[in-house]
């Protein structure tokens, strides 16, 4: 083990009994007339900060081609500076195995297309394939992927010359089964609600991948949950062991193989004209936390794994 987990797992053990709730598990604000807190927006991006560190550990071990990107998350706004407007800023990584990252990028996912979504009835589609049997390696997870992304773009094209300019998002995401250990492609969709044209992809879909299963396929209405369900994650980062533990939710290797085929990979795609395409990464001013009260002087606040939290070193002050 090397000194980087045994410090994690220390600095995990010491801080547990800090905070008994964590809060990992809140994704986006939906509720525009509500909006959270800022200093409970900062302690919610403590935990994504703290947790992101430990389970980090044994990814960096493996020495991988991204372990430089792991490194660069590892270190994912480790000073954060507070204005004297009252603004918190840093440097975010934007790496999609970012925890803190990545809930930034859902939420601002959501409140992007949200809206957009709320205006048009909408069905909410899974499709996936019998190639994610054959899916045990890097390169054939890579080639499953380009298959599929592939026939959609030919699907796509027929549902245009047939039912016009048909408005749809599309959103890769990869699991893996540790049971039947192959990882598991599949896209999630979200498309106006016109049956015929619904039924026609599903169709087109299976005959492409005749060895698929229609009741593997997934068809239902789309609702608020719809849209945190595609944006969430491209793949899921982590496993809940009991309130106030998370570890990686498979295999390290495993998990940095789909790291590596989702690297600079794009992800999201969007349809039609209903939709209009915004910028699928989070700006400076959606991560910006404001408190109203203005403060004399800038200040810095440094990360501190072991406080679980980032600290005003001058002072000993604990941000959260």
């Amino acid at each position: 083990m090397t000194k980087l987990k045994e410090n994690s797992c220390d600095c995990a053990n010491k801080v547990s009994t800090l905070v008994s709730t964590p809060y990992l598990d809140t994704l986006a604000q939906l509720d525009q007339n509500a909006p959270p807190q800022p200093l409970e927006v900062l302690r919610k991006r403590a935990s994504a900060k703290f947790y992101g560190n430990v389970i980090l550990a044994p990814l960096i071990d493996l020495n991988s081609c991204l372990q430089k990107a792991y490194w660069n998350t590892f270190h994912c706004v480790s000073v954060l500076i507070q204005h004297r407007s009252g603004a918190f800023t840093g440097k975010y990584c934007k790496n999609r195995f970012c925890i803190v990252c990545n809930r930034i990028r859902t939420g601002a996912m959501v409140n992007r297309y949200g809206t957009q979504i709320a205006d048009v009835d909408c069905m909410f589609l899974t499709l996936t394939t019998h190639l994610t049997k054959t899916c045990f390696t890097k390169e054939a997870l890579n080639k499953t992927i380009k298959r599929m992304k592939h026939v959609f773009e030919l699907i796509y094209r027929k549902v245009k010359r047939k039912f016009g300019n048909v408005s749809l998002m599309r959103k890769l995401e990869i699991t893996y089964n540790e049971t039947k250990r192959h990882f598991h492609p599949h896209f999630h969709i979200i498309a106006e609600n016109n049956s015929e044209c619904i039924e026609f992809i599903v169709s087109q879909w299976l005959s492409y991948f005749t060895n698929s299963r229609k009741s593997a396929q997934d068809v239902r209405v789309a609702d608020k949950n719809t849209v945190i369900e595609l944006f969430k994650y491209t793949t899921k980062m982590w496993t809940k062991v009991d309130a106030e533990n998370y570890v990686l939710p498979y295999p390290a290797e495993k998990l940095d193989i789909i790291f590596q085929v989702l690297y600079k990979q794009r992800t999201f795609e969007v349809y039609g004209k209903k939709f209009r395409h915004i910028h699928d990464d989070f700006t400076p001013d959606e991560a910006t936390v404001i408190l109203e009260d203005m403060i004399p002087n800038e200040t810095l606040w440094l990360w501190e794994q072991e406080c679980r939290t980032w600290v005003e070193f001058s002072t000993g002050e604990l941000l959260t």
